[in-house]
């Protein structure tokens, strides 16, 4: 698109992308300080939030300034930002409960991630026009939606054991379980 429609070369492509790259890279270096403050949970939906922000921003920019070099960057750094900013969290979150498999487990997640990506990007290309932002704003706006709303139907492990989320695994899930159930053998100082 940036190619055909606005006629940049191709080096000017590339550094044009380079400072995505750069957005993404000032973003990771500051997502310990993130993850520390919002917790995981928070991370995930604030990145998913820039997402439908930068998918918003670039259909708005779509229908006003198309086509045009600032109308598409612009957007796609905020997009940026909410990738870096969702990816500091979601292999760990995800990976967690199979810390006993974690080289298994990360070879699945990366190949279902990249499996749901592929198949869901080149149809969303197929069914809408791909020398336009909509595809990639439609997919931002979309899944990004959809990830914060099965985030929102699903209830925090730190809201369902009462630990805090940098101290939650299964396993302390667990042991806080039995720490909390009363033992029926013991009996009681009141």
């Amino acid at each position: 698109m940036l190619v055909e429609r606005i006629g940049l070369t191709s080096l000017a492509f590339s550094v044009v992308f380079a400072t995505v790259a750069l957005v993404m890279i000032a973003t990771s270096r500051i997502s310990a300080q993130l993850v520390a403050r919002w917790g995981e949970r928070g991370c995930l939906l604030r990145g998913m939030t820039l997402l439908v922000i930068g998918g918003a921003l670039l259909s708005a920019c779509q229908l006003a300034v198309y086509p045009s070099l600032v109308g598409f960057i612009a957007p796609i750094w905020v997009v940026a930002v909410g990738i870096s900013v969702t990816c500091a969290v979601t292999a760990n979150g995800a990976l967690r409960p199979f810390s006993h498999a974690a080289g298994t487990a990360s070879a699945l997640y990366s190949c279902g991630e990249s499996l749901f990506t592929g198949v869901a990007g080149t149809s969303i290309v197929i069914w809408l026009p791909a020398d336009t932002a909509w595809p990639l704003a439609s997919f931002c706006m979309v899944f990004g939606l959809m990830t914060i709303g099965l985030a929102a139907c699903y209830e925090a492990p730190e809201r369902r054991t009462g630990l805090p989320a940098a101290e939650w695994t299964p396993d302390a899930a667990d042991r806080r379980k039995l720490i909390d159930s009363p033992d029926p053998h013991r009996e009681r100082a009141d």
